[in-house]
């Protein structure tokens, strides 16, 4: 995250500024993932030391009749795996099938024209 934070030239040198955000496992909650890729903004994850690009989610959203509060409950990751552009590009996390202490964490990446 602090690499890629700051201003930044792109190759036409028109200036960008990058904000990163980096969550452990631990604080990645439902709400703030689906409100990033709702605003378009780009999330990695690094899964088993590989970095992915997520670019959705599958979830359920539910009621708590006891809370009176809905929740949303995500169920698989959508990810593109960069190393490849052929079929093995696209790769699913499913919080049901894969271990959950392999991710290392998420990055949440934030660019703005300067």
């Amino acid at each position: 995250a602090t690499r890629l934070q700051g201003r930044h030239l792109l190759s036409d040198r028109r200036p960008i500024m990058v904000t990163a955000e980096y969550f452990e496992p631990a604080k990645i909650y439902s709400g703030g993932l689906i409100a990033t890729l709702r605003d378009k903004h780009a999330l990695l994850l690094e899964w088993d030391s590989h970095l992915y690009v997520c670019y959705g989610v599958t979830y359920d959203r539910y009621f708590d009749s006891d809370s009176g509060v809905e929740m949303d409950t995500i169920r698989k990751f959508l990810l593109w795996d960069t190393r490849y552009s052929d079929s093995r590009r696209e790769v699913v996390f499913n919080r049901e099938t894969d271990d959950w202490s392999k991710v290392q964490g998420m990055l949440r990446l934030t660019v703005a024209p300067q």
